[in-house]
């Protein structure tokens, strides 16, 4: 009778782990990608700062240098005086004298000193029409004209506000920048506004997210599972192994020495990554401290999230992602165990591809990356092939339960600890297969035959 137990698994998991980082490949990946995450959001946070900071000191400095505007008014319906305009706090266009000369325009331009603008306004059936002409002995450039003449463009509306009469003291308010924030209220429902945006933001990209990192991880990393568990077949030390450990505790060891490098190496990006915004963050303030850059201003507000991200539901979901990591690297193990080489692994890991392929699509499409999961939805948070991609993100937004998240962990565990010694089992009975691997049937077949 074959033996179940897993003694031992600890040796080949410090083994095979130590094999794993010790690889140049891996460790090349790990540093190479570590140093782009901390590196690149750093530098792309600063060069968008920089350059942001050189535009605004660009508009701050476009001042028009102007000193008299010539107003020529050719409209049969004067618009009267303009130097009201300069109350209104445009910078740089705030200190011009206007001059009224009708609708003489030599006189206007005879009259133009060496920083003057003339100002030609004139109103046919069609519209205003408003031209900014520098006169022949004025030393101006272009620049200027054209800075005024956006101005002016820009603010016409002003002039016709003042004509229908509008008072004056008031109009000026109507140019006032209008700054929106979240205040404390009595009933609080300013901050549950903010709260509920926030949440629903994140009810989109954090499962989205969850799901997209989970399916490449379990990519990657799975068909090196199915390499390692093999790879003892296709040597002779195979027999050995056997004799020396359990099957089960040989796949175990495997299986988590494969499993925790790639949550190790995530794990060293992830804080890189987490490292290079904090790092951009710090630079940019040091830059400009009162930066109003959008991304900053969005780390500000994670204090919105409220009823999310509990210490709890942040570690029950870790929990889940380790545990359905493994679930899916077990299944790998499977396809590892009935190949009799590594050439076979194509034809024998179908069960691991198309697992994990079929829950992919069932989560994308059953309503698992989108709002809180439908009473028909529920099934994907119990099925232990989806839960692992919908339920993290699920606790930790607080649309279910800690007991659900809970009930969802364990029977992912025992899933996974079943399917280990279904591997193992698979790899002790075909330790001594030769040729092509068999096919499901028969494997279920032999199975069965073993436990009679």
């Amino acid at each position: 009778m074959m033996k179940t137990g897993l003694k031992g698994y600890r040796k080949v998991f410090s083994f095979t782990f130590s094999q794993q980082v010790q690889k140049k490949g891996y460790r090349n990946a790990t540093i190479i990608v570590a140093l782009l995450c901390l590196l690149v959001p750093a530098i792309v946070m600063s060069l968008v700062e920089i350059t942001g900071r050189g535009n605004s000191e660009d508009r701050q400095a476009a001042e028009c240098r102007a000193d008299r505007i010539h107003v020529v008014d050719k409209s049969p319906d004067p618009v009267g005086d303009l130097s009201f305009l300069n109350d209104l706090g445009f910078e740089g266009c705030d200190h011009f004298e206007y001059i009224y000369f009708g609708m003489d325009e030599e006189q206007a331009i005879r009259q133009a000193g060496e920083r003057t603008l003339l100002l030609i306004i004139d109103n046919q059936n069609d519209g205003y029409s408003i031209n900014v002409i520098i006169p022949e002995n004025s030393d101006l450039s272009s620049n200027d004209a054209e800075i005024y003449r956006g101005f002016i463009h820009s603010n016409f509306r002003f002039v016709l506000f003042k004509k229908t009469g509008t008072d004056m003291s008031r109009l000026s308010e109507l140019s006032i920048p209008v700054v929106i924030e979240f205040d404390t209220v009595d009933d609080g429902s300013v901050q549950e506004k903010g709260a509920d945006i926030a949440r629903e933001i994140m009810t989109i990209v954090l499962p989205f997210v969850n799901i997209m990192v989970l399916y490449f991880m379990i990519l990657m990393y799975g068909q090196s599972v199915a390499n390692s568990v093999i790879t003892e077949k296709s040597s002779k030390l195979m027999d050995f192994f056997l004799i020396a450990i359990k099957p089960q505790a040989l796949v175990m060891g495997k299986m988590l020495a494969i499993a925790f490098s790639g949550l190790l190496q995530l794990t060293i990006w992830l804080a890189s990554l987490f490292g290079g915004f904090a790092a951009g963050t710090y630079i940019v303030k040091l830059i400009d401290p009162n930066t109003e850059m959008g991304l900053i201003s969005f780390f500000g507000t994670l204090d919105l999230f409220s009823g999310m991200f509990s210490l709890p539901a942040i570690f029950i979901a870790l929990l889940i992602v380790i545990a359905g990591f493994l679930l899916y690297c077990s299944l790998a193990a499977i396809g590892g165990s009935m190949a009799g080489k590594p050439e076979d692994l194509t034809s024998t890991n179908f069960l691991f591809t198309l697992s994990l392929v079929a829950s992919f699509l069932c989560t994308i499409y059953a309503g698992g990356r989108g709002n809180v999961l439908s009473s028909s939805e529920q099934w994907l948070n119990w099925f232990p092939l989806t839960s692992i991609l919908v339920t993290p993100g699920r606790v930790l937004l607080g649309d279910i339960s800690t007991a659900a998240a809970l009930g969802s962990l364990v029977v992912v565990l025992a899933c996974t600890l079943l399917f280990v010694i279904l591997a193992g089992k698979i790899y002790s009975m075909l330790s001594l297969h030769k040729g092509n691997p068999p096919g499901i049937g028969k494997v279920i077949g032999m199975l069965r035959s073993n436990k009679n």
